[in-house]
């Protein structure tokens, strides 16, 4: 059952029935005037989180735009495909590079912390 503006709609859908309607939703929701925003609000809930999504690249054109593809699995949306131009690309790498290892540097500072304690 699906809720939407106090309206109830309920169906049975099949897995391509509702990746059909979710793509029919997505591209009625890109034809609105009102733009979703370009910035993520801070307070934006992201309850809708897939941890460790299966992910696909290519340089190879879709519709003509030149850049770096990033295809990541969502479970609830399917694939969501992104073109990001070339220096997008690099400076998403750079900052996946800068923080990939901020966690694995706060274990080491908490295993030294706790070892100096003893």
């Amino acid at each position: 059952m699906i809720a939407v503006g106090g309206d109830a709609v309920s169906a049975r859908l099949k897995a391509q029935e509702a990746e059909d309607l979710l793509a029919k939703l997505a591209h009625a929701r890109a034809s609105l005037k009102e733009e979703v925003d370009y910035d993520l609000d801070p307070r934006a809930r992201l309850d809708f989180t897939v941890v460790d999504p299966a992910w696909r690249t290519s340089t190879d054109r879709i519709d003509g735009a030149t850049g770096v593809t990033l295809a990541l699995r969502h479970s609830g949306y399917g694939w969501l495909c992104f073109v990001l131009p070339h220096e997008e690309a690099r400076a998403l790498g750079r900052w996946l590079l800068d923080h990939a290892g901020a966690e694995r540097a706060e274990a080491e500072h908490a295993r030294i912390d706790t070892a100096q304690a003893s």
